[in-house]
């Protein structure tokens, strides 16, 4: 292998990202209050911000993301004005590059912007809730991870675009390189990561209107509300997520140990039964899912908080349904055939790459739709969703 594969770089840097986020919160996996030495040891350096696990989130996705286009660059210096594809895909594939530095760029200023708005409010409420202003309060933690995972999703699709490229231009054929098989399954790869992101943040989507309702519904109805009207969501992110990881392990064996796993092999018809039955429950699942969350988001708790509820839960599992949707049409035979005019053969890697560049557009219309809906529209009670505070609360906090 000639480097590290940034995929799995990503998910590392992921991971301990993740466990830096809980520890530095008030209620981490270890009990309570565990995260506020820490807290008081990070608001004593004089630079709070800096050290937060959301700086740290984006300096480490900011270094990935000009460690992609270096990659990309280097390794396509000779063929950016390529014949191998159509001028069409060709101006496609050159736009998403440039819209995916727009829609990065955007993400950023909307976080940080959201966080510098959650520090001023709490400085200003003083308290418990004004001592450590630049902790994300526990619902504004929830709702900026809705904000910033498409990030994931914008380095993952430009990932995806660059190995199919090399494909399309032979680039496995030169000493040192991955081989095709390897570098078809990291175009898979990067979407399941990506993939299994999104649906991390539909979850937490769930649990940051619980939050709301929890504190204006009685001990039954809450039993009532958390266990049969979350379970369609709990079940699609579960059912999703299984599939995310189980097509990830798939592409990396078939790539890897193809006499074990590769076509016309047993392990091979193991993993593709799993993934058939998996799909074969997601669709159901997906339809109670989203009449789940119709009814959850039209609480009043939740509406009083959030406003238009279910257009910010939307744009949690947008890219989510157009990847999907977008890849079994484009992947269509009779749709390569038929519309793109193509061989559905030996243009497939032609509509691999259409399919990750029209991604990362789609990445900057989900963007754009964050932020008229979570800042534009301003519909949302920042004291609840800044300082986890309630009407009924006599001031004081929910601090997580």
């Amino acid at each position: 292998m000639v480097h590290t594969k940034l995929v799995f770089d990503i998910a590392i840097f992921l991971l301990l990202v993740a466990l830096f986020r809980s520890a530095t919160q008030f209620h981490t996996f270890i009990g309570k209050y565990t995260g506020k030495p820490i807290q008081k040891m990070i608001h004593s350096t004089g630079v709070p911000m800096l050290l937060q696990w959301y700086t740290v989130l984006f300096a480490g996705l900011t270094f990935m993301m000009v460690y992609t286009y270096y990659k990309t660059g280097v390794m396509l210096h000779d063929n950016w004005e390529s014949t191998n594809i159509t001028w069409r895909l060709r101006w496609l594939s050159k736009t998403a590059l440039f819209v995916g530095v727009l829609a990065f760029l955007l993400i950023i200023c909307h976080f940080f912007y959201d966080a510098y708005q959650g520090a001023t409010k709490r400085k200003q409420l003083g308290g418990q809730v004004g001592e450590f202003p630049w902790m994300l309060s526990k619902r504004q933690d929830m709702s900026l991870m809705v904000i910033a995972v498409p990030a994931i999703y914008i380095i993952m699709s430009l990932q995806s675009s660059a190995r199919m490229r090399m494909v399309i231009e032979h680039q496995y054929e030169q000493e040192g390189a991955y081989t095709k098989e390897v570098d078809l399954a990291l175009y898979e790869e990067n979407f399941q990561l990506a993939a299994c992101c999104q649906f991390y943040v539909v979850f937490i989507f769930t649990r940051l209107t619980y939050s709301f309702i929890q504190k204006h519904a009685s001990a039954k109805t809450l039993v009532i509300v958390e266990y049969a009207g979350f379970q369609g969501a709990h079940a699609w992110v579960l059912i999703g997520v299984l599939q995310a990881v189980v097509t990830f392990l798939h592409e990396y064996l078939k790539a890897h140990y193809a006499e074990s796993f590769g076509d016309d092999t047993k392990g091979n018809e193991v993993f593709v039964g799993i993934l058939g039955k998996l799909k074969t429950i997601f669709m159901p699942i997906t339809l109670l899912c989203v009449y789940n969350m119709l009814l959850i988001c039209k609480f009043e708790p939740v509406t009083k908080a959030l406003g238009n509820a279910n257009a910010k839960f939307l744009g949690t599992r947008l890219l989510l349904l157009v990847a999907q949707v977008q890849k079994t049409v484009l992947e269509s035979p009779l749709f390569i055939k038929n519309v793109l005019g193509l061989n559905p053969v030996s243009n497939l890697s032609e509509v691999k790459l259409m399919h990750s560049s029209l991604i990362t557009v789609e990445c900057l219309v989900v963007v754009l739709f964050n932020f008229w809906f979570w800042i534009g529209a301003q519909d949302i009670n920042t004291d609840r969703l800044y300082a986890d505070l309630d009407s009924d609360d006599d001031g004081k906090p929910l601090l997580g």
